[in-house]
């Protein structure tokens, strides 16, 4: 009213930091006042009323129509230290830097293109129920409740869905409940939804009743099993929660950087308490005794299939890592497998290790790529620790992830950044990528920052529009797999799998390490280290000769199929016939030498 030299905010700003705060302070009134209430009907409240009440650690406040009231924690009924409830009801009394806020944008975007992709549901209602089965002891068939109980929330007949959402419940990796999706609620409700929102807004449902379906059936299994209906509540929202940030300012400023950090961290934390038996209502419905044995179970039968599918082509052509991360399932009628992932965490222990001690067994697998392989599957499960913004960038600069490189040797060696490409790369980042080649930004790394800032979804939405930017000359393209189509390809495995032409290509880069360290070793004069080097590494010495012929011919074949696929003259099916051929080629030539190089011997 009096005026200031202080600029305004824009309204669309000002009106969410006012409804985000009101928002956020109402429902934690809210929160502390309905938990409260089911803390004392539980039996887990001592004393509760009008007031201030005692100035203790074990004390909830809160307001009612206005005046202040209190609730009395009682730790020793509760099992949990009641200051950690009280703590965690009061939340976090942290400031989020401008800084971190900026970085946080990033990570929401790359959240949302992998919530919003097609795999993403399908993955979870498989790791999901099957996590429910072993850790919360969810009796019957883990995912066909699951997919029941989805069925019932998309036909809007799920009473469990209304009453986990009426408690606070549901949680999801959709929504981080930040002042950003506050923004766009508000902006929703306010210019209406055009056909682009509602088509992301249908997305986001499905995917967040994908998450809260598994958390539904272990609400319902818990009322089934006596439970009253918040210890139910309960012990369905700390099978997986996605909102727990802990009362670390540190901790919750790296959920805000980082996408999935949180459910990371959650996932290793409902797995801990699994084994220990720290979970709430373990001892009642005999949590730890149901790991044990249905972890035991799942374990019996991940080695029978891995057992059986050592015949199997496009489980032997898989790199190591694709094996121990998923289950092959061939479909009638597809060449390509369908690709069902293993549960979080419990995969590891119960899944991965089963089937990396199989293959090494029938002896398919060399121990080192196997624990490599084993190494890559622990690594997807470890929290990230690198901003989001900055994580794409900093590996592009490397030019290397934590799997391995971006652009391979090879493919910097035969061709110049403008030129760099592959197969599945979007036309539109081909045409970027002769431009921003010039400054050595190849397409195949512009094709990483996208995947790095949008998922798979958005390197998929590029390849739609393929068709209309086809390369000139190169006539009809050859047929294009399901494992690389886009939108659906990362539900299919390859059935030409790069397994044993990376296995390959591994071998013949420590062969030509140890050659070139001997070679050193002599040109320095130390002829005594040599002499015991030369007897260590005899055998990756002996075929440094046969390594170099053969990365060779599989280069001949690689320049091979780059010219069928540009060829302007051939039909789909010459290209399609032509490159079979290729790939069988390719696959034989790097199992003949494994197993040449195996049979080499000390001299």
């Amino acid at each position: 009213m009096l005026g200031s030299e202080q600029t305004i905010l824009p309204i669309f700003t000002s009106a969410v930091q006012n409804a985000y705060m009101l928002t956020r302070l109402s429902m934690h009134n809210k929160e502390s006042l309905e938990s409260s209430n089911a803390l004392f009907k539980a039996g887990f409240v001592s004393k509760m009323g009008k007031g201030q009440g005692l100035a203790s650690k074990d004390t909830v406040h809160y307001r009612l129509k206005g005046e202040p009231h209190f609730a009395t924690i009682d730790s020793d009924t509760f099992g949990i230290p009641s200051e950690l409830i009280v703590a965690g009801m009061s939340g976090i009394k942290t400031t989020i830097p401008i800084l971190v806020r900026a970085m946080g944008y990033p990570a929401d975007l790359v959240r949302k293109f992998v919530t919003r992709a097609p795999v993403y549901p399908f993955r979870q209602l498989v790791r999901d129920p099957i996590n429910a089965a072993i850790l919360s002891g969810v009796d019957g068939v883990p995912i066909l409740n699951a997919l029941k109980e989805l069925g019932k929330m998309r036909m809007g007949t799920s009473t469990a869905e209304d009453a986990l959402s009426g408690g606070l419940v549901v949680s999801s990796n959709v929504f981080s409940g930040n002042e950003r999706d506050m923004q766009q609620f508000i902006e929703s409700i306010a210019t209406g939804k055009n056909w682009w929102k509602k088509t992301m807004g249908a997305l986001d449902t499905f995917a967040l009743q994908t998450d809260a379906a598994t958390r539904a059936t272990v609400y319902q299994d818990g009322l089934k099993k006596g439970m009253s209906e918040f210890r139910a509540q309960l012990h369905a929202a700390e099978s997986q929660n996605f909102g727990r940030h802990g009362l670390s300012p540190s901790m919750h400023m790296l959920s805000t950087m980082i996408p999935f950090f949180s459910s990371q961290v959650q996932g290793w934390d409902v797995l801990y308490r699994a084994l220990k038996g720290k979970l709430p209502f373990s001892e009642q419905l005999e949590l730890k005794r149901k790991l044990y044995e249905r972890g035991l179970m799942l374990t019996v039968g991940v080695m029978a299939y891995a057992a059986m599918m050592q015949d199997d082509e496009a489980y032997k052509k898989a790199t190591p890592q694709e094996r121990y991360s998923n289950f092959f399932m061939p479909l009638p009628g597809l060449k390509e497998p369908l690709k069902i992932p293993i549960p979080y965490e419990v995969g590891l222990g119960f899944v991965a290790l089963p089937q990396m001690i199989i293959d090494m067994a029938f002896r398919d697998t060399k121990a080192r790529d196997a624990l490599k392989g084993m190494g890559g599957v622990l690594w997807q499960s470890v929290p990230g620790v690198i901003p989001a913004g900055i994580k794409p960038i900093l590996e592009a600069s490397y030019g290397s992830t934590t799997v391995g490189p971006i652009e391979s040797e090879r493919e910097k060696k035969e061709d110049q950044a403008e030129y760099r490409f592959k197969d599945t790369t979007p036309e539109a980042l081909r045409i970027a990528g002769s431009v921003t080649g010039l400054a050595g930004l190849s397409a195949i790394m512009l094709t990483h920052l996208v995947r790095g800032y949008t998922g798979g979804l958005g390197v998929a939405l590029l390849q739609v529009f393929d068709p209309l930017l086809g390369a000139s000359g190169t006539g009809e393209k050859a047929s294009v797999p399901l494992n690389k189509q886009p939108l659906i390809g990362g539900l299919f495995q390859s059935a030409e799998g790069r397994g044993f032409i990376d296995a390959a290509y591994d071998h013949m880069e420590r062969i030509q390490q140890a050659r070139q360290t001997y070679v050193n070793m002599v040109e320095r004069g130390q002829r005594a280290e040599a002499a015991a080097f030369a007897q260590r590494y005899a055998n990756e010495l002996a075929a440094a000769a046969t390594s170099g012929q053969t990365f060779k011919r599989l280069g001949d074949l690689y320049s091979m199929e780059r010219k069928i696929r540009a060829h302007p003259t051939m039909t789909t099916a010459q290209k399609d016939t032509m490159l079979d051929r290729i790939k069988v080629e390719q696959n034989r030539i790097a199992v003949s030498f494994e197993q040449l190089t195996d049979r080499t011997t000390r001299p």
